[in-house]
């Protein structure tokens, strides 16, 4: 487990999605949640800092000002296709 900044992250949804985000019925739960105590997993990025899991939680943290967050990385998966 690692503590990230949280302006250090990517996705591949962009600004305005991130902002609709914002009044999600399930990020202000979060929102209530976290303010009362309320543990939640790390979020799970990609070794180049792209976000896979956990827009909900990210944008929690954001409405609460907070600048640092648990995340756990994924590493790539290499496969290899016979052709």
């Amino acid at each position: 487990m690692k503590i990230n900044k949280i302006i250090d992250f990517k996705d591949e949804e962009g600004d305005i999605a991130r902002e609709m985000y914002k009044t999600n019925e399930r990020v202000l739960k979060f929102v209530k949640l976290m303010k009362k105590g309320i543990k939640f997993p790390p979020i799970t990025i990609s070794e180049s800092n792209f976000l896979l899991d956990g827009m909900h939680r990210l944008t929690a943290y954001k409405l609460l000002g907070k600048k640092d967050i648990e995340v756990e990385y994924e590493r790539s998966k290499t496969v290899q296709i016979r052709v």
